[in-house]
């Protein structure tokens, strides 16, 4: 299965302060979050900077969480920054591609 978004919460994370850096194909990190207050199948997105660095960039957007949370249970996941653009509004400046391995 592939999924293609936009990362949610840019704008309240650190990913404006890294975004030109980032380039086009760089796999990103999934993380659930099963305690978060809004979505017990809450997923974290994130950027590995260095072996000991990850930079939070967002989320998967709400209505996808589920629905990848339980790919991500059931097998391996990969996510990959597609592109980005700065002039658009922060929310829709990361589009990402999940894909089911």
């Amino acid at each position: 299965m592939i999924w293609e978004f936009h990362i949610s919460g840019v704008q309240h994370h650190k990913g404006r302060q890294i975004e030109t850096s980032i380039p086009s194909g760089t796999e990103l990190i999934l993380e659930p979050e099963p305690d978060n207050d809004y979505d017990e199948n809450a997923v974290k997105i994130k950027l590995r900077e260095s072996d000991h660095v990850e930079t939070m960039l967002g989320y998967v957007p709400g209505k996808l969480s589920k629905e990848i949370s339980e790919a991500m249970h059931l097998g391996s996941v990969v996510c990959k920054l597609i592109s980005h653009n700065l002039e658009l509004k922060p929310w829709k400046r990361f589009l990402v591609m999940i894909e089911t391995e």
